[in-house]
């Protein structure tokens, strides 16, 4: 723990094989496809065997900017024990970098293993961390897993037996007390989330052989849709029915005829209510199948509806039907790309000495 911060830790539970997980966060090729966190890793020459693993990191963050930096790292494998450990220290001498120095660890126990006698939360007694590391074991270790001629190692596809693999890592801040702020309420949150996202896609790549790529354009597609209906949803729910319900929408209401005109104004303000609700529940449930599968009904009974009542709606632009259509389209987009979605939920936030379950 370094000035009182509490160190960022994560840990989660894969179904893979030992050397097959090794070889994904070993190997800087791999290890770059699932971690959030780096653009780019890069092993240096090694000066001896025995010496640390020097590397190179790098991550862009918009605006032609990127953060880099270097590390070291040492690997040790306790094949008796069925565990290893990686160690590390990095930093960056960049004066824009938040992060000024730090140390972490990553550990790997088989499930039912005790592992190493350092407990969840303790690097070994260098202090160091969290990464890649080649030591004489770990190039011994990663030899059965020599890549094809796609340059990856074979999938695991979820064979194996259960292993805990967990990281802890901790660092040095700049700016002063603005940077500490910044990191302690911001940045370090958001860069444990990362982390555990990482982790978890990286688990459904072993596990179920899907590519991180894929993950992140999987991602993306579903958030983005998943936003866009939220917002239609709230969109039309404020815009047309509850801030400016005279600019058609409580005409077409009057237009049905068995409402009674007295009635129509507020269940206007209902109904738009109702819509902007909609879109405020879609947001946590947008992995719910029966939710999305409720809205489309929804949107289909209220285009035919008011296809019914004005049936001359339909040749205008930006008419009910086209609407439902559209937002009926995201849904489905939504429903179809809600699963095996990477989540930072799936794993552990804090240490466990008895290494419990996720």
């Amino acid at each position: 723990m370094m000035d009182g911060r509490k160190p960022i830790y994560v840990e989660t539970t894969i179904r893979a094989d030992m050397e097959a997980l090794w070889a994904h966060t070993q190997r800087p090729e791999l290890h770059r496809q699932w971690d959030l966190r780096f653009s780019d890793i890069a092993y240096l020459p090694r000066t001896s065997s025995e010496a640390p693993q020097g590397f190179t990191y790098s991550t862009r963050i918009g605006f032609g900017l990127r953060i880099a930096g270097t590390g070291e790292t040492r690997s040790r494998i306790a094949s008796k024990r069925n565990a290893r450990l990686s160690t590390l220290v990095f930093g960056s001498r960049q004066p824009w970098s938040l992060i000024r120095t730090g140390a972490g660890y990553w550990k790997y126990t088989e499930a039912g293993e005790s592992g190493s006698r350092e407990t969840p939360g303790q690097p070994e007694q260098s202090g160091q961390p969290e990464q890649p590391g080649k030591s004489e074991q770990a190039e011994q270790a990663e030899k059965p897993e020599q890549p094809g001629r796609s340059g990856q190692p074979e999938q695991s596809g979820g064979a194996g037996r259960e292993i805990r693999f967990a990281t802890q890592y901790d660092y040095r801040t700049r700016f002063g007390w603005t940077g500490a702020a910044f990191d302690r309420w911001l940045f370090r949150p958001l860069f444990g989330w990362v982390t555990a996202w990482s982790f978890d896609a990286l688990r459904i790549w072993l596990e179920d052989g899907i590519p991180p790529r894929m993950l992140v354009r999987q991602a993306l597609i579903h958030y983005g849709c998943a936003a866009a209906l939220a917002l239609l949803w709230i969109g039309q729910g404020l815009l047309p029915k509850l801030l400016f319900p005279g600019h058609g929408e409580l005409a077409l209401m009057q237009e049905v005829g068995w409402i009674p005109d007295r009635w129509a104004p507020l269940l206007v303000k209902l109904l738009g209510a109702a819509e902007a609700g909609i879109g405020i529940a879609s947001l946590p449930l947008h992995r719910s199948r029966p939710v999305l599968l409720l809205q489309m009904l929804l949107l289909a009974a209220m285009a035919l509806a008011a296809a019914a009542a004005s049936p001359g709606l339909l040749a205008t632009p930006y008419n009910p039907a086209a609407l439902a259509l559209g937002m009926i389209a995201l849904c489905f987009a939504v429903l179809h790309t809600r699963l095996d979605l990477p989540q930072a939920r799936r794993c552990r936030r804090t240490p466990n000495r008895s290494y419990g379950g996720r």
